[in-house]
Parts: structure tokens; C-alpha cells; sequence
């Protein structure tokens, strides 16, 4: 993988040279396009060579629910879905323990036991699930119970302070933090939480979290298919290149100091409606003196959305996506909190990869900063309602994943299990769009498509279908049926998404 790694700097090296050299584009030579190609094929199988399935790390998965389950006096059934879902070998190992952990938190705090489960209605056999899926270059990783839930104002009790339920959901990962009443080596959503988090974020992830009183509880774990190369947005900032994480990048806007107000003192960017903070990415990385050495600036802001939420930071031009070989500081460096890796460019030059969570962290805790040099405030514009999606798909995981992704960008997004449920919730609030999957029990995704090219009131709704069926005969189906739009879900990403989401919503605001 090092050789690999090493190959492609090499390549875009070659290509830099010939640019220089030959005053045209490298992939106009033929030699350059057939070595590019042969290059990308040893990469994927290099990778593929480093896969192993999720069901590998099934059996102290299933051990430990039986365990505790044991020990406890409860029922609970284990399910796994999803197993043949591949990810890099490292990774892999790198969440086994935190998914022991999730699952142990699971069943020993988040289930209840059999006379509860009896008194509140529910079945006395309870359910733990994993769900693994690949959406795009990520692999998403789902444990959920249908316990409890957790009990938000019993964390609010332990954190000794107010929280709004999301700031409640995110407290929990703090060391420490425990709701448990009797604490041991299991009990509590928050024993062993915090570790989590850490081991997610080594890995250039994220985790989240989805609770419902009395329904039950799942984390999500989002992590890169493989952490050699990382797909990155580059933008300059001052006189240097940087790379940010497409997986954590929602949108980039161009030119974007229309839409910049001041709230509070601080300069803030208005988003479909949403306020989002705003700073210079220059302000936060202490860049902000570097000379430009005379090239012009072409402001643009990037929206960067994570766990702990979003923000957008103005970068001086954006430089387009790469796939980029992301090399780790080693030793010798301190963890540095803006930084997750870097990068050798075509030239020699070190390009840095910035943490998307640093980053925010930092905006948050700096002083009001200028994010537009030079221009004057915005008068503030009446924020306009959210766009309204509704997400069909019968996978619980993937459609609450898809919502989470639209909430993020701002939307106004309801769900449905299938095609009819689907009708039902249009026909008491119409949408304003629908993402929905193919294969449903009942009435499925072409079925639920024409129905509304059919039905007067709903005829003009765009349609986005998001399926795991990729061959063109699917596809046509799909546009014949009268989609607008048609994913894979193996190959997008949330900014593949959220860019067809805008194009469909008449949106200008996506570059």
C-alpha cells in the first residue's frame, strides 16, 4: 500500500512535468492516460487485497450479548445485517472494541428486563442489531437496541446543567459521564463512550447518535472504507493548499458574502434558512498574515458538518476533488487538533489534510473574526422556509442515515418504510421532493413513482430514487417510470447527494 501510495505521487508528479514541459494538459498524452489507468487498477485491487468483511468481528459481538444478557436475566436476540460489507483491514480491527462496547452498553443498559419490557407492552425478547452497509467510500456501521432510550434528563442530572436534547445526545461522550444508577464495567451509556469517540476519530470518522423514549437507541458509526487514500475538496487559503475530507464536507458555495450577516457580533451565513457560524479558515489556522504572492482571490465558503454540527469557513479560491494519499505525522509530532494527516503534492511540497472537527471546535471557541475583508455587513435577509423532503426506503438504518444526512443541510425531512406508507404521508402534507429506494416490501420504488406522476396534486413533485440497483436496465426503468434523478447508493457520497437534492430543488446555491 506504501508503493501504491508512493506511485501516485509519483504520477501526479509525471503530470505536473508534462504540463510544464508540452504547455498541454497531461491527460491529452496517451502514454499518461494509460499509465494513470493502469495505476488506478493496482490501487483497487491493492485495497481489495486489504478487505475483509464486517462478519469477522460477529462472534465477540454475539459473545458479549449473550453474556451479559446471561448474567442479567434478560432475552435478547442478536442480529446482524449487513455482513459481508467490506472495509480495510485496519479499520476493521480499529472498531472492534469500540463495537464491544457498544453492543455491551447495549444489552446490559439499554434493554430492559423482561417484567418492564412486559409492563410497557413490548415483547419480554428484546433485539440488539448491527447493520453494515457501504454508501459510497464509506462504510456506515449501525448498533441499535429497542430498549429504554436514553433518558435525557437523567444526563442533564449527571452533566449538572441544562442541555437541549441534541446537546444531550452529544454529552454523553464525554469521559466520565455516566446514567447508570449502580456503575460496573458495562453499565451506563456513557462508561466507555468517550473511547468511542476517540477510536472513531482516529479514524477520520464520525459517531452519532438517535434515541426515542421507550423505543430504543442506535449508534452509528461512519468510517472511510480505507484510510490510505481519502477523497478531499483542496481550497487555498492565503498563499497554501489545503485538503478537507469530502465525507464531512456538505456544500461549498461560491462568492458567498450576500449571504453573510452579523448575529451577535459575529458574522454568520445564511443556509436554506439556517444560520450557520462563518469564519476565515485563515483566522483559525493563524494564517491569516501569509502573503498571496499577488494571485487573486476568489472567495468561496465551505460547509463543513459533523457530530458536533456544521460551520463554514471562507477559503480564498477552491482548487476542485482528488483523490489524496494521506500519510500520518508519525511520533515525533504532538496530536495536533487541526490536523489529520498530509499529503506529498506533484512539486515536492507537504499539502496538509485539516480535521473537520478541529476545525469547528476551534471557529467556535475563537473571537469574532472578519470573515469578508473589506465588505460590508449584509442587511439580513427573512430566513426561507425549509425545503421539504420525504425519504422512503424499508432499511431503518439507511433511511434514518439519509435524513440525518438532508437535516444537516438544513431540510425539512420526513420518512416512510415503503410506497404506500409513502402516499399516506404525501397526501396529508405534500413534499416539496422524494428521495426513495427500489426495493420495498409491498409497493416499491417504480411502483411508488409512478403513482405520483399520476395523482394531479402530487404530478410535478421530483423524484430522486437512491437504490443499491446500478445496471442501466434499472435505470431506465427508473426514468421511464418518471424519476428525475437516479443514485447508486455504492457510489455517492453526501455531497453527490446533496448536490442532486439542489439541482432537483431549482437550488443555485451548489457549485
Amino acid at each position: 500500500m506504501r508503493l501504491v501510495g508512493e506511485s501516485a505521487a509519483a504520477l501526479l508528479r509525471i503530470g505536473r512535468l508534462l504540463a510544464e514541459r508540452l504547455g498541454d494538459e497531461p491527460d491529452m498524452v496517451d502514454e499518461y492516460r494509460e499509465l494513470a489507468r493502469v495505476l488506478r487498477q493496482l490501487q483497487d485491487r491493492t485495497m481489495r487485497a486489504r478487505m475483509v468483511s464486517v462478519g469477522t468481528v460477529a462472534a465477540p459481538l454475539r459473545r458479549a450479548v449473550r453474556d451479559i444478557a446471561r448474567a442479567s436475566g434478560k432475552r435478547v436476540r442478536w442480529e446482524l445485517a449487513g455482513e459481508d460489507t467490506e472495509l480495510d483491514r485496519h479499520v476493521l480491527e480499529q472498531l472492534r472494541e469500540p463495537l464491544v462496547a457498544l453492543v455491551r452498553n447495549a444489552t446490559d443498559h439499554g434493554i430492559e428486563s423482561p417484567a418492564e419490557r412486559a409492563a410497557s407492552g413490548k415483547p419480554e425478547e428484546a433485539v440488539v442489531r448491527v447493520h453494515a452497509m457501504q454508501i459510497g467510500a464509506d462504510v456506515v456501521i449501525a448498533v441499535g437496541d429497542d430498549g429504554r432510550g436514553i433518558d435525557v434528563a437523567r444526563v442533564q442530572a449527571s452533566a449538572g446543567r441544562r442541555l437541549s436534547d441534541a446537546e444531550a445526545l452529544r454529552v454523553i461522550f464525554e469521559p466520565g459521564l455516566t446514567t447508570a444508577e449502580q456503575v460496573s464495567g458495562v453499565s451506563g451509556r456513557g462508561v466507555g463512550l468517550d473511547a468511542v469517540r476517540s477510536a472513531v476519530d482516529a479514524l477520520r470518522g464520525r459517531v452519532e447518535v438517535r434515541t426515542e423514549p421507550g423505543r430504543g437507541t442506535e449508534f452509528r458509526i461512519s468510517v472511510p472504507m480505507t484510510l490510505a487514500v481519502l477523497r478531499c475538496l483542496l481550497v487555498r487559503s492565503g498563499a497554501r493548499a489545503y485538503a478537507l475530507p469530502m465525507h464531512s464536507t456538505a456544500t461549498a458555495l461560491p462568492a458567498p458574502a450576500r449571504a453573510v450577516v452579523s448575529a451577535e457580533g459575529r458574522p454568520t451565513l445564511m443556509l436554506d434558512g439556517d444560520a450557520i457560524g462563518f469564519t476565515a479558515l485563515g483566522d483559525v489556522l493563524g494564517t491569516a498574515r501569509e502573503a498571496v504572492d499577488g494571485r487573486r482571490a476568489a472567495p468561496a465558503a465551505v460547509v463543513l458538518a459533523t457530530a458536533s454540527g456544521r460551520h463554514a469557513f471562507r477559503v480564498d479560491e477552491l482548487l476542485g476533488q482528488r483523490d489524496v494519499v494521506v500519510k500520518d505525522l508519525g511520533q515525533v509530532l504532538p496530536r495536533l487538533p487541526l490536523v489529520a494527516g498530509a499529503s506529498v503534492e506533484p512539486d515536492g511540497g507537504i499539502m496538509l489534510v485539516l480535521d473537520p472537527d478541529g476545525l469547528i471546535a476551534a471557529a467556535r471557541s475563537a473571537p469574532g473574526t472578519t470573515a469578508e475583508p473589506g465588505a460590508p455587513p449584509a442587511p439580513a435577509e427573512l430566513p426561507r422556509q425549509a425545503a421539504r423532503l420525504l425519504v422512503v426506503d424499508d432499511a431503518l438504518t439507511i433511511r434514518e442515515l439519509q435524513r440525518s444526512i438532508l437535516q444537516r443541510a438544513g431540510y425539512d425531512v420526513g420518512t416512510a418504510g415503503d410506497g404506500e406508507e409513502a402516499l399516506r404521508a404525501l397526501a396529508e402534507r405534500p413534499a416539496d421532493l422524494v428521495v426513495c429506494d427500489v426495493e420495498m416490501p409491498g409497493m416499491d420504488g417504480f411502483t411508488l413513482t409512478r403513482e405520483i406522476r399520476s395523482t394531479p396534486e402530487l404530478a410535478a413533485t421530483p423524484v430522486l430514487i437512491l437504490t443499491s440497483l446500478g445496471d442501466d436496465a434499472d435505470r431506465r426503468r427508473g426514468m421511464e417510470a418518471g424519476a428525475d434523478g437516479y443514485l447508486v447508493k455504492s457510489a455517492f457520497d453526501e455531497h453527490t447527494l446533496l448536490s442532486a437534492v439542489r439541482r432537483l430543488l431549482g437550488d443555485g446555491t451548489d457549485v
